[in-house]
């Protein structure tokens, strides 16, 4: 087998953080805040930092959030930015991915009713009563 570097590759988790990092630097700074250096490290590394890829996601979910209607038109729904549409771009996945995971969550906590109440129905009063259910 012949040698390459294909090992090299980033992985998807590091080149997701690697994004979400980039994304981060432009929005923070376009809002006039410093943006943590281990944040710009990552966002200059060509592996980004795929131990922090979960925390970077919940900082750019959450600063997306707490942005006015007026600074989200501003400065993600900006097309004449490139960088701006590849944020709404990555935001609007985002949502989809969220409301898909309520939705998997829902159903899940549906399925525990459905068979805690199963339970519950096999149970004599007296189990009941004891179980205090």
């Amino acid at each position: 087998m012949p040698c390459n570097c294909d090992h090299m590759e980033p992985s998807q988790h590091e080149a997701e953080s690697k994004n979400v990092a980039i994304m981060i630097c432009y929005l923070i700074s376009k809002l006039g805040f410093d943006v943590h250096p281990y944040i710009v490290e990552a966002a200059k590394s060509p592996y980004g930092n795929k131990e922090r890829v979960h925390d970077l996601t919940k900082y750019l979910c959450q600063t997306i959030g707490l942005m006015t209607d007026a600074q989200r038109d501003q400065l993600i729904y900006d097309g004449r930015s490139p960088s701006a549409r590849r944020i709404a771009d990555w935001w609007d996945a985002h949502q989809e991915a969220d409301k898909a995971r309520a939705i998997k969550e829902e159903v899940r906590l549906k399925g525990y009713d459905v068979l805690r109440a199963s339970a519950l129905a096999k149970l004599t009063p007296a189990e009941r009563e004891v179980l205090g259910v």
